[in-house]
């Protein structure tokens, strides 16, 4: 795989800054390679409901190329 963007959404496993640190070492990873590794709130991806608003807002921004 070779994504463009990794998204690393809080839940049951809060992700923290450390964890985007871990990717460090994949330089062949697009993500990596553009520091494109975002922490989102898990909510935005995971429940369904009124949220959808918000991911709606916060989510494109970070799939943007121009990020």
């Amino acid at each position: 795989l070779a994504p463009e963007v990794i998204l690393l959404p809080g839940g049951s496993y809060p992700f923290v800054e450390a964890d985007k640190a871990a990717f460090a070492n994949y330089t062949e990873v697009p993500a990596v390679r553009s520091r494109r590794i975002h922490l989102i709130d898990g909510s935005l991806l995971f429940w369904a409901g009124t949220r959808l608003a918000k991911a709606l807002t916060e989510i494109p921004p970070l799939l943007s190329e121009s990020k």
